[in-house]
C-alpha cells in the first residue's frame, strides 16, 4: 500500500480512512498527514460542501500556532483555513503553490510562506491583523497590499518590480530587501530600512 495513495473523489477520501459518512479531523497529526497527501481541491470542496469534511470544534479552538516545513509533497492548504482561531502559521519551504486558503485566517498576526512558489499574494490583503510576513524567495513581483499593523516584512530573493504597498504599512519597521534588483525600484522604498 502506498504512504501517500491516490486520492481523486470525496468516495476515494472516505473509503481511505474507512468511513461512508464523513471525515472528522480531531487532531494536527492527522491534518498534517493529511495535507501531504495532496488530495486535489476540488475533492475537499465536494466532501466540505456535502458536510463529509469536520473539523473537531476544540482543535479548532486551541490551535492558534501551526508550523508545516520542508515538505515537498505539501502543496494545496485547503485544510489550514479551517483553523480559524490561527495566529502564527509557519509554512516555510514546501511546495505551495496557491496561497487563497489563508484569506480565512483573520486573526493571524504571524505568517512565513518563504521558499514556496506564487505569483499572487492578493489573497493577504484580507490579513489586516499581520505585523510579520516573510516571503522570501517566492517568486512575487510586486506587493501592493495595504497591511495597516506590519510590523515586520521579509521580501528579500524575489523579482521584485512594485513596492508600492508600502506605504500602506504605516508600522513597518523592518524590511529586508536583500538579493533584489533595486535598480527599478521607488527611491522611497529605502526610508523603511533599518
Amino acid at each position: 500500500m502506498e504512504l501517500y495513495p491516490k486520492i481523486r473523489s470525496k468516495e476515494d477520501l472516505l473509503n481511505h480512512f474507512g468511513s461512508s459518512k464523513k471525515l472528522e479531523i480531531n487532531d494536527l497529526k492527522q491534518m498534517k498527514n493529511l495535507l501531504k497527501m495532496n488530495i486535489p481541491l476540488e475533492v475537499w470542496e465536494d466532501a466540505s460542501n456535502r458536510n463529509l469534511l469536520q473539523f473537531n470544534q476544540e482543535l479548532v479552538k486551541r490551535t492558534n500556532k501551526l508550523k508545516l516545513q520542508h515538505s515537498s509533497k505539501l502543496g494545496l492548504i485547503y485544510l489550514v483555513s479551517f483553523l480559524t482561531s490561527l495566529i502564527e502559521l509557519d509554512l516555510f519551504s514546501n511546495c505551495i503553490f496557491e496561497i487563497s486558503p489563508i484569506s480565512k485566517l483573520q486573526n493571524l498576526q504571524i505568517l512565513k510562506l518563504s521558499q514556496n512558489y506564487f505569483a499572487n499574494i492578493s489573497a493577504l490583503e484580507q490579513l489586516t491583523e499581520l505585523t510579520e510576513l516573510q516571503l522570501a524567495n517566492c517568486g512575487i513581483s510586486s506587493f501592493i497590499l495595504a497591511l495597516p499593523n506590519l510590523v515586520k516584512l521579509n521580501i528579500c530573493e524575489n523579482p521584485l518590480k512594485d513596492q508600492s504597498g508600502l506605504k500602506y504599512s504605516p508600522k513597518l519597521q523592518y524590511l529586508d530587501l536583500s538579493r533584489i534588483d533595486t535598480i527599478n525600484l521607488d527611491s522611497t522604498i529605502y526610508s523603511y530600512q533599518s
